[in-house]
């Protein structure tokens, strides 16, 4: 049986895309395949075979060629790993629907393939996990929220959003402080303050909550949050 991970590559500096295919064929682990023309991105991405995108800065131009109800419908089970100097810009209907790494170059390969090894059992991991806290019940792995009261609706969520949820889920109904939620969603950021925190939660709460201004699930607390799972 081969147990390969299938990579798709899709890069314009098509010299390092040639240097990467051939080390991925020197690993026992992967399976890699060069997108060669763009448009054929919807045909590769509905295959459930392949775990993993190494794209470039161009992924926006790449994903414009996907058919937005298949964007829409789309569960995040691929790696997006992005090869660029800085972080490209990308809408949170793309952080809702994939999982993105942003990689500068120049790329130490042996870090490159253990970041994806790693990643990849990370997602293996969470696939089956799921968090109920009243009428909803929250997807980390796929980034969203359903509401069981209406199942046909699913509430996308970003990264951030997806982070603060599943953190504050593992201190079951306890109040987690302000830096602590920071420090644990955002890592070790000096740009990043509390007013970046408040955006975020009035944000999912806007999402999540009935009326915002009165919440049921994400509840403030003397100097951080809770969210209320009974």
């Amino acid at each position: 049986m081969n147990k390969q991970k299938k990579i798709l590559l899709y890069l314009h500096d098509k010299d390092l895309q040639g240097e990467i295919y051939n080390l991925f064929q020197q690993t026992n682990y992967f399976d890699p395949t060069i997108i060669e023309k763009k448009h054929s991105i919807s045909n590769f991405l509905d295959n459930d075979k392949y775990q993993c995108l190494v794209c470039d800065s161009k992924f926006n131009e790449l994903v414009g060629y996907l058919p937005s109800e298949r964007l829409i419908r789309y569960e995040s089970n691929i790696l997006i790993y992005l090869i660029s100097d800085y972080k490209p810009a990308l809408s949170d209907r793309l952080h809702s629907n994939f999982i993105f790494f942003h990689i500068k170059p120049p790329i130490q390969f042996r870090e490159f393939v253990l970041s994806i090894e790693k990643n990849l059992q990370i997602i293996k991991n969470r696939k089956n996990k799921k968090i109920i806290f009243g009428d909803l019940i929250f997807y980390p792995h796929l980034k969203k929220i359903v509401n069981h009261q209406n199942i046909d609706i699913d509430i996308k969520l970003t990264d951030k959003e997806t982070a603060i949820i599943e953190y504050l889920s593992k201190e079951e109904n306890i109040i987690v402080s302000k830096d602590v939620l920071l420090k644990e969603v955002w890592g070790y950021n000096e740009f990043v303050d509390t007013h970046t925190l408040e955006t975020h939660i009035y944000k999912l709460r806007k999402k999540i909550e009935i009326d915002h201004k009165r919440p049921e699930y994400l509840m403030n607390e003397e100097g951080g949050y809770r969210l209320k799972l009974r």
